[in-house]
């Protein structure tokens, strides 16, 4: 009942490269956002950032923004730190093995990544702990789907498939939320401005078409 998880949630430090005012914050800007297409992505930034400096390496070291949460067993954070740091990931992991050693659907994997295997039960522990409080303060979960595109080898489309939602995927979800709130908190309780994504009030037609639906 006591029981108490740090959790650390790091994100690339891009402002140390791209600093205000700079022809690379111009350029940012003008662009707004990345690109992202079914076969390649067209980056705010020049490659050396998006690929390499602001992109994570195995045993290479990476300048972030790390905010760091105490997280009690009923999914509250009961202390917190916002500061830079230098992180060194030990492994480029991706979804679909994660996932394998989450469900430990694959010795091989368990094998390889043994060291790494009680934190990923870890995370996945807490991460159900996070999204049963958020449910319980009315959040709403969206199980959207997601649909990916498949190119053939000339690049037309050959099919469009549906993207799996796995558990790993909601590791990711949980905790960057749990940062999110944690720094908007922050940012509120001194005052400082910050840019929110608001979900206006429905219009009436909205609730209007809403009701209609459940009608039948």
């Amino acid at each position: 009942p006591n029981r108490v998880t740090r959790l650390y949630v790091a994100i690339a430090d891009v402002a140390h490269f791209v600093t205000q005012g700079s022809p690379l914050d111009a350029e940012a800007r003008s662009r707004g956002t990345s690109v992202y297409l079914p076969d390649l992505v067209v980056p705010m930034l020049p490659e050396k950032l998006s690929n390499d400096l602001c992109s994570l390496r195995p045993d290479e070291e990476r300048l972030a923004l790390c905010c760091a949460m105490d997280i009690d067993a009923a999914g509250r954070v009961i202390a917190y730190g916002i500061d830079r740091a230098v992180i060194r990931s030990r492994e480029r992991m991706i979804y679909e093995d994660v996932e394998m050693l989450l469900t430990e659907a694959d010795a091989r994997l368990a094998t390889r990544y043994d060291q790494l295997v009680p934190s990923f039960l870890a995370m996945r522990d807490l991460a159900k702990t996070l999204f049963a409080r958020r449910m319980s303060q009315g959040t709403i979960d969206f199980e959207i789907p997601e649909a990916r595109v498949v190119l053939d080898e000339h690049g037309a489309t050959k099919d469009i498939v549906r993207v799996k939602r796995l558990m790993s995927h909601r590791l990711i979800e949980e905790f960057m939320l749990a940062a999110n709130v944690t720094v908007a908190r922050h940012l509120a309780g001194y005052g400082v401005p910050a840019v929110y994504r608001i979900h206006p009030e429905p219009s009436q037609e909205k609730i209007e078409t809403f009701h209609d639906t459940l009608r039948v």
